[in-house]
């Protein structure tokens, strides 16, 4: 399942240029995310139609961050959780495996969340320094 959102990333990643004149105003941002998520919801009607809900939530994630962007200081986030976004990738199944074992017991699956997004975080900071090319 998530072989689809992640070749939809790739694919943003090589033609995101051409979306750039697509998602040119901020009406036309809310107008997309609206779009999608009306076909979000009703995606949650047919379980043959989750196979296609990554591509709906991709389409209102694009323009969200399209509009978040032109604040300054949320671009300044982007950047930094970008930077630690190949560390993210190595350690976030780790931290994720370890907690689904706590999740099953405790039950308590919303501070498990936060606890994973702390942790991911917090040891992609920490291990920041082992990843970088020395020059």
């Amino acid at each position: 399942m998530a072989v689809l959102p992640f070749g939809l990333g790739v694919l943003a990643a090589r033609y995101g240029n051409k979306l750039q004149d697509v998602y040119g105003s901020s009406f036309k941002c809310v107008l997309a995310m609206l779009a999608f998520l009306v076909l979000l919801t009703l995606c949650k009607f047919n379980f043959y139609s989750w196979l296609v809900m990554p591509i709906f939530i991709v389409g209102i994630s694009v323009p969200l961050a399209k509009m978040l962007n032109k604040v300054n200081m949320t671009s300044k986030v982007f950047a930094w959780v970008g930077s630690l976004s190949g560390i993210i990738f190595v350690v976030h199944p780790i931290v994720r495996e370890i907690l689904i074992l706590r999740t099953n017991t405790s039950g308590s699956y919303y501070g498990m969340f936060l606890v994973y997004l702390f942790m991911t975080i917090s040891l992609s900071i920490i291990l920041k320094p082992l990843f970088e090319k020395k020059k």
